[in-house]
């Protein structure tokens, strides 16, 4: 095949990236589709594989230049350097496995959830903002406010008080 890769070129070069990455994709999807105690829809579980297959590749790529370029596995290991870069390896493949499959799990929550983040009750506004109301309340009266869109910044107005006759 190297005649066929030098005379392919950038193609050869892009085919040589393109083609383990869908398979790996294709790999996790029907992993994830079929691995859970129920069977899930590869509509819902295809963030997680593309999350998981761009990075296996990506660690695949950089595992394989760190080991050719920075290691001394048989220095420290001796003959289990092998081993030990074999475990190693199948530590991150497997990390990144589950963060794809934690991607699957969860984005079918996603929309139901919206992408808002609920205001919680009980706390008060920061006090940057209040500062800023407090200064804008001293030039600006709170019934101009009240028409416009600083009446939801500002607040309420005050209630009068009602007095029964």
């Amino acid at each position: 095949m190297g005649d066929a890769a030098d005379a392919g070129g950038l193609l050869w070069d892009a085919a040589s990236f393109a083609v383990p990455l869908v398979l790996s994709f294709v790999a996790f999807t029907v992993v994830y589709c079929t691995v859970p105690s129920r069977l899930r829809s590869p509509a819902l579980v295809w963030p997680g594989a593309l999350v998981a297959a761009l990075l296996f590749e990506v660690a695949k790529l950089t595992f394989s230049f760190y080991l050719e370029n920075f290691t001394s596995y048989d220095v420290v290991f001796g003959s289990l350097g092998a081993v030990a870069a074999f475990l190693f390896w199948i530590y991150v493949s497997s990390n990144l496995t589950l963060l794809g499959a934690e991607v699957a799990a969860q984005y079918p929550r996603v929309p139901e959830a919206g992408y808002t983040q609920p205001a919680l009750e009980g706390l008060k506004m920061p006090l940057r903002q209040r500062a800023w109301s407090v200064v804008r309340g001293l030039f600006i009266s709170r019934r101009l406010c009240s028409r416009g869109s600083l009446a939801a910044e500002v607040g309420p107005e005050p209630r009068e008080a009602h007095s029964r006759d």
